[in-house]
Order: structure tokens, then C-alpha cells, then sequence
């Protein structure tokens, strides 16, 4: 996002506003996978927190930089040894769950580093997400390469994991032409099946 005024991206983001009202003023903050480091921005501005954001994206990086965030560049499926235990208040993983493979040990290092871990992740049963996966919204790993099965272990892995206390909809981007189209509707059909949360 190119702006920086807080109201602006909490009405593009409500997400943001939802993420920060859990975060007292002044806390310490790693945002894992912050890509241009919009969410830091947002919560140094309104909570006035300090903290780094975890990218791996090159222009991720300088986008941050820009913003003013503090930034290491760092795949999250390495882990976070570079981390001292609890040195964080808070660790977020929002808008990057569903584009990793080992998410439960990745859920373990966050709760190591911090105090307390926020996830965000997608209501699949809304029929607006549902939309957003027909418009290519799901990691590409999966939908391009992986099996329906795939699909559905994901999504219930997902749900399951990470769904325990709620959650928000964060999706990664793909391109529906490199997608199976098969993925898509395992994908459709196991929300459905599922249940609407």
C-alpha cells in the first residue's frame, strides 16, 4: 500500500484496526512475512509499538524502508533462530500463513519469540473469499502444482491449526490461468463442506 495515513489503511485493511486494538501502546512487535510493511506502519502510528517486520520479497524490503519500518530479509520456513526467546510481546503472521509449508513448527517458533501470537487467516466460507480464490487467491504452490486432495488437506489443516480462536481472511495472490481448475472447485467444495464461520 503507498499510504500512511492510518485512516486510509484501516478502511482498505479493517483487519488492521482488529490487530491493533489486541496490541497495547508501546508493545514490541515482529511481523512475520510484513511484505511492504503496511501493518508495522499502521501500529507504529496508532500504538506507537516498536518492531521489525520478517519479509523475503527483495522489493518487500525496500517498500519497508520507505515506510520506515525496520526489516530483516529472511525465509520464515527457515524458522526464526536468528530470535531470542521472548523477545517480542507480540509476533503476527498476517496475510502469510497460507503461503507456508511447515506452518505448525512456524507456530511454535512464534510462541517462542513472543509472549503472544496473532494469526490472521481467511473465512472461507464467505462468499466474498470464495470470489477471491476464483480470482486466484490461494498459495500457488498448491493451486498450480498440488492435487485436489492437496487442496483439501491444506484447507482443513489450516482451519484446524490455526482456526482454534478465529481469524481474519489474508490471502496470497495467483494467477486463475495457471491454476487448476479442478483445485479451484476442491477448494469451493471444501469450504462448503466445511462449515461458514
Amino acid at each position: 500500500m503507498s499510504t500512511h495515513d492510518p485512516d486510509e489503511l484501516s478502511a482498505a485493511r479493517p483487519d488492521f484496526a482488529a490487530i491493533a486494538a489486541w496490541i497495547p501502546q508501546g508493545a514490541s512487535v515482529l511481523d512475520l512475512g510484513c511484505g511492504d510493511g503496511s501493518l508495522l506502519r499502521y501500529l507504529k502510528d496508532t500504538r506507537k509499538v516498536r518492531g521489525y517486520g520478517v519479509e523475503i520479497n527483495d522489493l518487500n524490503i525496500v517498500a519497508c524502508i520507505q515506510h520506515g519500518v525496520n526489516v530483516i530479509q529472511s525465509n520464515l520456513e527457515s524458522g526464526l533462530s536468528g530470535f531470542e526467546s521472548n523477545a517480542f510481546d507480540y509476533v503476527i503472521l498476517s496475510q502469510t500463513l497460507q503461503a507456508t509449508r511447515h506452518t505448525e513448527p512456524l507456530m511454535q517458533e512464534m510462541l517462542r519469540v513472543g509472549r503472544e501470537g496473532i494469526v490472521s487467516f481467511p473465512n472461507f466460507g464467505h462468499w466474498k473469499n470464495r470470489l477471491n480464490i476464483l480470482r486466484g487467491n490461494m498459495p500457488v504452490s498448491i493451486m498450480q502444482v498440488g492435487s485436489a486432495e492437496d487442496v483439501k488437506a491444506y484447507a482443513k489443516k489450516l482451519i484446524d491449526i490455526v482456526g482454534r480462536n478465529g481469524g481474519f481472511v489474508m490471502c496470497t495472490r495467483g494467477v486463475l490461468d495457471e491454476t487448476k481448475p479442478e483445485n479451484v472447485k476442491a477448494w469451493i467444495e471444501f469450504t462448503k463442506e466445511y462449515g461458514t464461520y
